[in-house]
């Protein structure tokens, strides 16, 4: 009841929080990228670290308070690191090759596209 009163509340002086069953309150991102399909295709990333950066990320966006953003930020820019070497047996920039290709799925606008977000998540990594 005392949930509902709050997100009630929220709604009506359009706060974008929700107060969550676990008594938590989180930020609703409405029009981002943080969809519940991404969420919870997190869930199916196999390789451990990454999975779990990723998740460190959305709770850090999920906050109210929005310094924690760079945190998330920082976590995102951790997972890609770490998924730069995923392929072991090929070097950092041929593995990061590797995966384009494997996100791409042979169409050249999104390996251009995905090519220029890396080069983004780098240029923003390393200033």
């Amino acid at each position: 009841s005392f949930r509902n009163d709050m997100n009630e509340i929220f709604s009506e002086t359009g706060l974008s929080f929700t107060l969550t069953e676990e008594k938590i309150v989180e930020r609703v991102i409405e029009y981002g990228v943080l969809s519940s399909q991404v969420i919870n295709d997190i869930s199916t990333v196999s390789e451990r670290g990454i999975r779990d950066l990723l998740n460190e990320a959305i709770c850090l966006c999920k906050t109210p308070n929005p310094s924690a953003r760079s945190g998330a930020v920082e976590k995102l820019w951790d997972a890609f690191e770490r998924l730069k070497t995923y392929y072991t047996t090929l070097g950092k920039k041929k593995s990061a090759a590797k995966i384009v290709s494997d996100m791409s799925g042979g169409e050249v606008a999104f390996s251009t596209m995905f090519d220029e977000e890396f080069k983004v998540l780098t240029y923003i990594g390393n200033n």
